[in-house]
């Protein structure tokens, strides 16, 4: 099997990944590598070709050997965010990823160790939005809604016609429209109808991406300009 590493706009880079028959991942960057088995009894680097000199834009071909019963999948970064699992949590990079492999099953255990060993991606930014969400839950009311909302990594010319400016509204089941301040992590509504109840930021192109999440009444939708759906 052949997989060539060159990298794309934005300064992406694919990742390659080999899914062993029980579900374990085995990353391959195309960096610091050397021939030979990636791992005991997985897939083999067999050989490596540098493309014609193009500076940054310069490709590598590699050549493996891939046993039986293994799937391969290359992946590149996130157009938007940079991300190589987009996701604000565990449960969504997994489900990211699983995408690439629709007839395996990957192991959790797995997939959390090579995530918090790749750059792109950060364990204890996963591990702790897991928790918030968690005890976010856990505090909820049977009449409110948990909401969450992410958005952020707009083009430059987005940018320049007043993205950041976008506000986050809120629906409630009354019709009424709330308008969320998201740049104070403290605020609610004077009602108290509508609070913030966590904001985190995770760096990217022209300021990066922002996940609010939201508590609200029963019933409510939360919405904003070019907002992600999670």
């Amino acid at each position: 099997m052949k997989w060539t590493h060159q990298r794309q706009p934005r300064g992406r880079y694919p990742v390659a990944f080999f899914l062993s028959p029980r579900g374990e991942v085995v990353p391959f960057t195309g960096d610091g590598y050397r021939l030979g088995a990636l791992c005991p009894g997985g897939p083999a680097l067999l050989d490596a070709v540098s493309g014609p000199r193009n500076g940054h834009w310069t490709a590598t071909h590699f050549k493996f050997a891939v046993p039986d019963g293994w799937g391969f999948a290359s992946i590149l970064p996130d157009w938007d965010s940079g991300r190589l699992f987009p996701g604000s949590t565990w449960e969504e990079c997994l489900s990211t990823f699983g995408q690439h492999f629709p007839d395996r099953v990957v192991s959790p255990t797995s997939f959390r160790a090579v995530v918090a060993q790749l750059r792109w991606d950060c364990a204890d930014r996963l591990t702790a939005a897991d928790a918030s969400r968690e005890a976010i839950e856990d505090s909820a009311s049977d009449d409110t809604e948990i909401l969450t909302i992410t958005y952020g990594s707009p083009t430059r010319r987005e940018a320049n016609e007043g993205y950041w400016d976008a506000p986050i509204l809120v629906t409630l089941p009354t019709g009424e429209q709330v308008r969320v301040v998201d740049s104070n992590p403290n605020w609610n509504d004077r009602g108290g109808r509508v609070a913030i109840l966590d904001r985190t930021h995770c760096s990217g192109y022209h300021g990066g991406t922002y996940t609010v999440v939201l508590s609200a009444p029963k019933g409510a939708v939360a919405t904003r300009p070019f907002a992600v759906e999670v």
